[in-house]
Order: structure tokens, then C-alpha cells, then sequence
């Protein structure tokens, strides 16, 4: 068996140990398989942690976990240097620097770390960013992401044709050219009514529109994109009551569990609000 670099592995793994030792062998060869130098920084920042001599080979599944565990970081952060712990080792025996048959000491070794909330915007917080926005037609655009969960490029392409302004309706092409229909309220509906819009309703392009929304989030401190604005959209209906179907065909989603994604912030106490007695 020959190595990528033309070397026998023996040969590979002499030529390590003897020269730059194994973790700077492998960040060298990461930097010139060309990963972005943020990449590397953070493989030279958690492989700091590991033995930079040829104990490095030695070191078993038990080792790996008992060093994990000992780290004062949280989970996230713990999974973070299994992550490179694992590039390390699947490279080394990629490279042969290891007999073959060798337990691999990264193999199977996982750590639970709990998924993260998807931000959503506060409801509370609506006010102050449409305060916040210097023209009819910033505050538009976020209204209208707030109160229909469009996404963005459903927003950037909607007509003046598509919108029927006496039932507050807009007809929406989503993704797969799926059509749907989704409604708002007397809040956005006022904010129209003062609007003179173009063939295209908005007149911006999505990449406009999110450099308007990025700019008005570092204004007000609050963090606001399309896609939270959604995430807003989806869990105050489910939270107000509404079908989670309905939710489902608003949003434009294909299955009900991308629904239930954005969906996910309705907890244990808004079920119990909403809970109704089977036998009355």
C-alpha cells in the first residue's frame, strides 16, 4: 500500500515523528489541501489539547472521554474538540501512521450536546423595529414578514397584481413554484394604504431587503431576518390556537415536520392554556 505522498506508511509515519510531529503534520497538510485559514485556526486551537508527541498514537477511546470530561467548557464546546479530535484521527488512519486493524479511539465516541432554540423575534419587540425604520416602506417589509411568514424571496418577487387589498390576500409562488395564499391584518393593512407601490410591489431585490433588515437589527439591537420573522409567524399561530395544517399551508412547507421546526418555541404551558376537558 502506498500513501498519498508517494511514501510506504511506515516510511510516512518515521518522517512525522522525526520532523514536525503528527498534529502539525496534519495541520500542514489541511492548510495545503486549501481549508480557510479559520478552519485551521480552529484545529490548531482544540488539538492543543492533545499530546503533540508519539504518545498521540497510544491514547484510547477511554483517554479521549476522560479528557472531554474533564474540560471546563460546556457540551457545545466539548463537541467542538471531538470534532477535530475525530479530523485528527481519521486522518491519521487515512495515512497509514497506524497499523492497519487499529481501533480507531474516536470511533463511536459521541457526545449529546442539546439542540439550540431557532431564534424567532419577540413579539414585544415588533413595535420598537417598526419605530425604527426610516421609510413607509421599511416598516411594510416588516410587517408584512411578520404577519404572513414569507420568506424572503417570496417577499422580494411579490406583484401588485398578486395582492387582493380588499380581502388582504396575497398570492405567493414559493419554492417547487408551488402557489398559496396567505392573509394579514389591519395593522399591515393601514401601513398599505399609504403606499404608492411599483409593478413590483416592493421595488427590492431579497439581498436589499436583507441588508435593510441586517442594518435595522445593529440600530435597535434587536436581531431580525426574514427567516426569524417566520419563525415568529409560525409559533404565535400555533400559540393562538390555529391548526397546525393551517400553519403547515401558510408557511408553504411540503411536510408537516418542517412546520413543527419553526413551530418548535410552544412549550408545555402553552399546551395546558389550550388544553379543553374530553369529558365535560
Amino acid at each position: 500500500m502506498v500513501s498519498r505522498v508517494g511514501l510506504e506508511p511506515t516510511t510516512l509515519g518515521l518522517k512525522v515523528r522525526c520532523q514536525i510531529g503528527i498534529v502539525n503534520a496534519f495541520i500542514k497538510d489541511k492548510t495545503m489541501s486549501g481549508l480557510s485559514p479559520r478552519t485551521i485556526a480552529f484545529y490548531e486551537e482544540k488539538l492543543a489539547k492533545l499530546p503533540q508527541d508519539d504518545s498521540l498514537l497510544e491514547l484510547t477511546k477511554g483517554d479521549l472521554q476522560e479528557l472531554l470530561y474533564s474540560m471546563s467548557c460546556g457540551q457545545g464546546g466539548k463537541q467542538a474538540h471531538l470534532r477535530a479530535f475525530k479530523a485528527l484521527f481519521n486522518w491519521i488512519e487515512d495515512s497509514g501512521l497506524v497499523p492497519l486493524g487499529t481501533t480507531n479511539p474516536c470511533r463511536n465516541l459521541k457526545i449529546k450536546v442539546p439542540k439550540p432554540l431557532r431564534y424567532a423575534v419577540p413579539v414585544e419587540d415588533i413595535p420598537t423595529l417598526l419605530e425604527a425604520c426610516n421609510t413607509l416602506r421599511d416598516r411594510l417589509i416588516v410587517a408584512l414578514l411578520a404577519d404572513t411568514g414569507m420568506r424572503l424571496s417570496e417577499l422580494s418577487s411579490v406583484q401588485t397584481a398578486d395582492i387582493d387589498f380588499a380581502n388582504r390576500e396575497i398570492n405567493i409562488w414559493g419554492k417547487g413554484s408551488k402557489q398559496r395564499t396567505v392573509r394579514y391584518g389591519d395593522a399591515t393593512a393601514e401601513l398599505m394604504h399609504g403606499y404608492e407601490p411599483s409593478e413590483t410591489y416592493l421595488d427590492m431585490t431579497a439581498n436589499a431587503i436583507r441588508l435593510m433588515l441586517d442594518k435595522l437589527g445593529k440600530r435597535t439591537g434587536i436581531k431580525c431576518n426574514a427567516h426569524s420573522f417566520r419563525r415568529t409567524f409560525a409559533t404565535e399561530s400555533v400559540r393562538n390556537g390555529m391548526n397546525l395544517f393551517h400553519v403547515q399551508s401558510l408557511l408553504g412547507h411540503s411536510t408537516l415536520n418542517m412546520t413543527r421546526l419553526y413551530a418548535h418555541q410552544v412549550d408545555s404551558t402553552d399546551a395546558v392554556k389550550a388544553y379543553k376537558p374530553i369529558i365535560c
